[in-house]
């Protein structure tokens, strides 16, 4: 693999753990707001967009390492 197609998998890498993060921060905040008796449907919708995001870079990044 030539080394720009490292660098862009790092980066790569590292948008994804800073998108897990965010899904599981948002993850939390739902929990919370579900025991106040809040709505929480916005922020559900926002985590699944996040969770096909994160799936997609998964599935590009294994294509890159495999490929």
């Amino acid at each position: 693999m030539a080394s720009g197609q490292r660098a862009f998998a790092k980066k790569k890498a590292h948008r994804l753990e800073k998108l897990r993060a965010v899904h599981r921060a948002l993850d939390k905040q739902i929990q919370k707001d579900y025991n106040k008796y809040q709505d929480v449907q916005g922020k559900k919708v926002e985590k699944l967009k996040l969770k096909e995001e994160i799936v997609s870079l998964e599935n590009e990044l294994g294509s890159q390492l495999n490929g």
